[in-house]
């Protein structure tokens, strides 16, 4: 089964800032035209049928183009916190981040170097700017496992989303306290930040000697160390085993015994393991601490694990 979308959201709604001055401090608006254009295919193949053994497969995958083709403004902020944002802009995708970065100096030969003060520590350049990355996933796929032998039947569901990034204060705050893998640079002894700088005078730059305290490791963490906020944008990537199921059906012989047209009993379990890439040791993707629609793809803030759940059945048909 093969489909393919192409849809235009004219006059898209969105709450805008408005001067307190006014007497309010939002307003709701028609700020653009959003386009969304995409494909779905779904192949479901029997590999394996016979007498007692079935073994059925069902995959899926989509892909979505996502697009702002029109904004009445520069720019729209849409959501987000610290310092950090998701914007629409025209003629990029929706959900752009933008955050401030790290001050940085190109020397003659155009080598970009950071800046770093007087302790040490990288210094940011004050300006909010876009960093490249958005919070729509490139691709998504899917695939349903059944195999039955003679009455019992094991299936399985896994999930898997790619590209994509969110917002994780559970990384920022793991930075800041020493819980994060990062805060284990150089074994935390003392180091420089690798081909920084220090503003001598006003426009003069000369090459940092001075390490980043010991003692203030927990600010270098905290304030994302060379990368800035952006480090706190995670791959929001992830392969997951959403569900795994095992059922017998009891044999017809015993349910007429009990005067019953089918007994089946089950148990199930959902979400039991998750794979994240190398840079996301923090959080499940899924998880979103900031609301529905858009708001939900710009991350999540300290938010608790994903529920585990075991279910068993017992059902009857009369």
């Amino acid at each position: 089964d093969f489909s393919y979308y192409n849809r235009l959201t004219e006059g898209l709604l969105n709450i805008l800032p408005m001067d307190p001055s006014t007497g309010y401090t939002s307003k709701l608006a028609n700020i653009g035209d959003v386009r969304n254009k995409g494909i779905e295919l779904v192949v479901d193949v029997t590999p394996i049928k016979t007498k007692d053994f079935q073994w059925d497969l069902s995959w899926n995958f989509s892909k979505n183009w996502n697009k702002v083709e029109k904004l009445d403004v520069d720019e729209v902020y849409l959501s987000g916190f610290g310092g950090m944002g998701i914007y629409a802009v025209e003629g990029k995708s929706i959900g752009q981040f933008k955050t401030a970065g790290i001050k940085k100096w190109k020397d003659e030969s155009g080598v970009e170097h950071i800046v770093v003060n007087g302790d040490g520590m990288p210094i940011e350049n004050g300006n909010d700017e876009f960093v490249g990355k958005d919070v729509n996933e490139k691709y998504r796929m899917g695939l349903n496992t059944s195999i039955r032998y003679k009455d019992f039947t094991l299936a399985a569901n896994f999930d898997y989303r790619y590209g994509g990034y969110m917002y994780s204060y559970t990384m920022d705050y793991l930075a800041w306290t020493g819980g994060g893998p990062e805060t284990m640079d150089n074994n935390r002894l003392t180091f420089l930040v690798p081909g920084s700088v220090y503003e001598k005078e006003p426009g003069v730059y000369v090459e940092n000697t001075t390490p980043v305290d010991p003692t203030a490791y927990h600010t270098y963490y905290k304030t994302n160390g060379m990368q800035g906020a952006e480090a706190a944008l995670i791959d929001r990537s992830y392969l997951k085993l959403r569900q795994v199921s095992l059922s017998w059906s009891v044999p017809s012989m015993w349910c007429k015994k009990l005067k019953v047209n089918n007994i089946r009993l089950s148990a199930s379990a959902n979400n039991i393991l998750l794979w994240t890439p190398k840079d996301n040791l923090y959080i499940d993707p899924e998880t979103t601490t900031f609301g529905n629609d858009i708001d939900a793809k710009f991350g999540e803030y300290g938010a608790g694990p994903t529920n585990e759940s075991y279910t068993f059945g017992l059902s009857f048909g009369f």
